[in-house]
């Protein structure tokens, strides 16, 4: 099984409307072959996504309700084969419980062919449609990472 791990901030807003949107668009001849989570470089365990990132999900057909929020942790980096981080700050995090020198921590953007890389933007305490455009703003590098696991797996 090949794995991915997600990673944001509070995991409640990004990594698990990423991952949410990436197992919603995995064909399904991946959906046998890779497992899809997320967790935070500083998430408070147990909590659930945040209200608007449940309701903007909602309106595009993906259930994350179940999710509940975890602290990334060595053992979890370690196991992953793929790292998609938010922001380059998380990719530093997650290389410190790592180690430096491995590749496996990604910015998503990087995957998204028509923008060079950045940082995806935090909807957290903002109005609706800042979940909603988070979504827009994934959703190409979503597309972009299931073409590469296609190539790659």
């Amino acid at each position: 099984m090949y794995k991915i791990l997600v990673v944001c901030t509070g995991n409640i807003c990004r990594s698990p409307m990423a991952a949410g949107l990436l197992h919603h668009y995995l064909p399904n001849y991946l959906k046998t072959r890779v497992e899809v989570t997320s967790a935070g470089t500083h998430a408070l365990h147990g909590n659930q996504a945040a209200e608007h990132a449940l309701t903007a999900m909602d309106e595009i057909g993906v259930d994350i309700h179940p999710h509940r929020a975890r602290q990334v942790t060595k053992v979890m980096a370690r196991e992953s084969d793929l790292i998609l981080t938010m922001e380059a700050t998380h990719a530093t995090v997650v290389k410190r419980l790592i180690g430096w020198r491995q590749n496996r921590p990604r910015l998503i953007s990087e995957f998204n062919p028509q923008t060079s890389a950045h940082d995806i933007q935090d909807p957290y305490g903002r109005p609706l449609k800042a979940y909603e455009e988070c979504i827009r703003t994934l959703r190409p590098c979503i597309k972009g990472v299931i073409l590469w696991l296609g190539s790659t797996l």
